[in-house]
């Protein structure tokens, strides 16, 4: 039964019914430019700890795409490299803006059972393909 804020159990109802919060980004900055490099180091805060079957999923995505979940992780970081999500979106060395967030979700056999929160905040950095010597 789900008690409404009024309710003697209002406060604690109502943040059990919404979730985990949402991870905040940390870097890249919003907007960065990534040159020169095929890896991204992506980083964010979650004050929560994650249960056994919790992951960390990190998406990442180009306008008016959907958003790709491209790896789980139990850490704070991951490092995006370029050219495999690039394979993955079908768009070899293409250089532009790329979009990513992060959401806690529940898994198992490598399958997702549901998101535990809201995604968080998108971010958005751009990337040029690195030229060779």
């Amino acid at each position: 039964m789900m008690m409404d804020a009024g309710s003697r159990f209002g406060p604690f109802r109502l943040v059990a019914a919404i979730g985990y919060p949402a991870p905040i980004p940390l870097q890249p900055d919003d907007q960065a430019r990534i040159a020169d490099r095929d890896t991204v180091e992506l980083r964010w805060e979650w004050d929560g700890t994650l249960k056994e079957d919790e992951y960390f999923d990190v998406r990442v995505w180009r306008e008016e795409q959907d958003h790709l979940g491209v790896a789980w992780t139990k850490e704070r970081y991951y490092f995006l490299r370029i050219p495999s999500l690039e394979q993955r979106l079908a768009e070899p060395d293409r250089a532009g803006t790329y979009y990513w967030a992060v959401v806690v979700l529940s898994g198992a056999d490598g399958k997702v059972v549901k998101d535990l929160g809201p995604e968080s905040t998108a971010r958005r950095f751009s990337w040029e393909k690195c030229t060779p010597d």
